[in-house]
C-alpha cells in the first residue's frame, strides 16, 4: 500500500511539473524601439499561448543562464537566447530575416538580422511581424530542427497579405507542431523532474 501511494505522488509530481511549460527567452532591447520589441515579445507570447506554452521574456540574462539551459534545479524553465546582428552573413539566403540554430545546446541560438528586418520595422507592421518572427525562430530551437511547413507559422516565407493580416489574426503553427512543442517540452520537465 505504502509503495502505491509514493507511486502515485510522484507521478503526480511529475504530471504537475510537464504541465508547466515555460520558456524564458533572452533578448536585449538595443536593436529597436523598446515599445515595438515589447509589442512584438506580446505577439509572440500569444501565439505560444494559444497552444499552452508560456514565454517568459528577459532583457539581460547571464551568461550563466544562457549557457545552463536547464538542470535538475530549473525544471520549469528551458532558456533561449537571442542575440541581433547588423547585418546577415552572405552565406544566409537572401529573404531569411533571422536565422536559428537548433542544434546548439546552450548560449544564443536565434540571431535577429537588423538589414533584413529594417524596412519591416519602420512601418506599421512592426511589432506585428517581428513578433512572428520571434515566434518562428524559438519554434525551430523548440522543435529541434530547421524545417519548414508548407502553411501556417512556420512557412518558409510569408505573403504579403498574411503580413499585413498579422496585427490582426495571429499565424498559427499546424495541430502537429503544436502537439510536438508541448510534447518536447513535457518530455524535458519530466526527464529534468526524475533528475531530482
Amino acid at each position: 500500500m505504502r509503495k502505491t501511494v509514493i507511486l502515485i505522488s510522484v507521478v503526480a509530481s511529475i504530471s504537475v511539473r510537464a504541465s508547466d511549460r515555460t520558456v524564458t527567452v533572452c533578448l536585449a532591447p538595443q536593436e529597436v524601439n523598446f515599445r515595438t520589441q515589447v509589442l512584438a515579445e506580446g505577439y509572440a507570447s500569444r501565439i505560444y499561448h494559444s497552444i499552452g506554452i508560456n514565454l517568459r521574456w528577459k532583457h539581460s540574462c547571464t551568461n550563466a543562464e544562457l549557457n545552463n539551459p536547464g538542470t535538475a534545479f530549473t525544471a520549469n524553465s528551458i532558456i533561449i537566447g537571442i542575440e541581433w546582428a547588423a547585418n546577415a552573413p552572405l552565406t544566409v539566403p537572401i529573404r531569411a530575416l533571422a536565422a536559428a540554430r537548433p542544434f546548439q545546446p546552450t548560449g544564443n541560438r536565434i540571431t535577429l538580422y537588423l538589414d533584413r528586418l529594417k524596412g519591416l520595422l519602420e512601418n506599421g507592421l512592426a511589432a506585428a511581424v517581428l513578433g512572428h518572427v520571434l515566434a518562428h525562430e524559438i519554434g525551430h530551437v523548440l522543435l529541434g530542427h530547421n524545417g519548414h511547413s508548407n502553411e501556417g507559422l512556420m512557412k518558409a516565407t510569408w505573403s504579403q497579405a498574411e503580413m499585413t493580416a498579422m496585427p490582426h489574426r495571429l499565424m498559427k503553427f499546424t495541430a502537429y507542431q503544436a502537439e510536438e512543442l508541448n510534447a518536447t517540452l513535457d518530455h524535458s520537465r519530466v526527464t529534468l523532474a526524475l533528475a531530482r
